[in-house]
């Protein structure tokens, strides 16, 4: 339907951190990563499910029902995250997702979180995941 009449839109001044309503029964913990449920609501990372961010704080939702909770999430930025087996020669590669603080470099059943930016060590990279959310697979 167009518009008939001028709309004031809520403007995100905060590209980095969103607030989300957190699954039934879950706790999250600050730094997990998080996926988008089939119901809509947030948990720490399901291999395979839309990714949400990163927990910008822990939210313990136990025996609350969907959406009794929220959390504050970053949905961009580069942050360190593990990697087993990574090597400098990673950087550019997608990252994946299988648990809240586990990641992989393939894709199959797993949840897209970013891009490989920098190199730490053999277990830890920097990953950019400024183009995570909304996403299920690499670009």
């Amino acid at each position: 339907m167009a518009l008939t009449a001028a709309v004031d839109r809520p403007h995100y001044v905060d590209q980095k951190l969103r607030e989300f309503q957190v699954a039934t029964n879950v706790k999250i913990y600050k730094g997990a990563l998080l996926s988008v449920r089939s119901t809509g609501y947030v948990g720490p990372l399901v291999a395979g499910a839309q990714s949400a961010g990163i927990a910008f704080e822990t939210a313990d939702n136990t025996g609350g029902a969907n959406g009794a909770k929220k959390v504050r999430a970053y949905v961009q930025g580069d942050f360190e995250l593990p990697l087993s087996g990574a090597a400098i020669t990673d950087i550019g590669d997608a990252i994946y997702g299988t648990a809240d603080d586990a990641t992989s470099k393939t894709a199959a059943s797993n949840t897209y979180i970013g891009v490989i930016v920098g190199f730490v060590s053999s277990t830890t990279v920097i990953v950019r995941i400024n183009d995570a959310f909304g996403r299920t697979a690499a670009p």
